[in-house]
């Protein structure tokens, strides 16, 4: 079964799988910055409750499963496409090992501020509603959240990782198919024709001559009405 997509779709995925990465990374985020304030304990979950965690949590559990679970499927299935049709290609390999570095900062210089952003923005939203002000710039910095900050930039450094792994994985597909599409292509370019053509290609248009004793003329002038 074969599936298309349209080039709006094309343009649009992107950014549709890196909203989808920054939900996750709020997520992990937001648990792993009170878990390194807080501990795992009482104190943990009555925090939790006094800035109104309680109400929204599940719900934000199910948005941030259901956004890996489409990326990893999204993930699995562009990289089983691109090997099927590298299947009966020529190719060979080349070394792409050090394009992976850069991948991972390119993605994590986005997500780092964008999930910091979040995160801040999540922390006023939770603050006001319970305590009707908000932290403002505290929320990241300052004795309220001393470690906000390095621990949201590990996660980051993290998924950013993970994520830059599989668009590595996908750009050494696509690379080796593009190389082996232009060798065919070359290969097709650089063939001569057979050694009877040319004999074949001396002799037609003499005999095709011959059989048109008008060939080679003008076409008539139209007639005036």
């Amino acid at each position: 079964m074969t599936f298309g997509i349209t080039s709006a779709f094309a343009r649009w995925a992107p950014r549709i799988r890196l909203t989808l990465l920054l939900i996750v990374a709020v997520f992990l985020g937001h648990d792993a910055v009170y878990l390194a304030q807080y501990g795992l304990g009482s104190t943990l979950v009555q925090v939790m409750t006094e800035r109104g965690h309680d109400a929204y949590w599940p719900t934000l559990i199910s948005l941030a499963l259901l956004s890996g679970t489409l990326l990893v499927a999204g993930a699995l299935a562009t990289v089983v496409r691109l090997r099927r049709r590298l299947v009966g290609l020529p190719e060979r390999r080349a070394s792409t090992a050090s394009a992976y570095l850069p991948e991972v900062l390119r993605l994590w210089r986005v997500l780092l501020p964008a999930t910091i952003l979040l995160f801040a923005l999540q922390e006023n939203v939770e603050y006001l509603f319970t305590h009707g002000d908000v932290l403002g710039i505290e929320a990241i910095v300052g004795p309220n959240a001393p470690l906000a900050i390095p621990v949201l930039a590990l996660v980051t450094l993290a998924l950013a990782a993970l994520g830059g792994l599989v668009r590595w994985r996908i750009a050494v597909l696509q690379a080796r198919i593009a190389r082996a599409i232009t060798r065919i292509v070359e290969r097709i370019a650089a063939a001569e024709p057979a050694h009877e053509w040319a004999r074949i290609h001396d002799a037609a248009p003499h005999r095709w001559m011959r059989s048109r004793p008008d060939a080679g003329r003008a076409p008539p002038r139209i007639l005036p009405a």
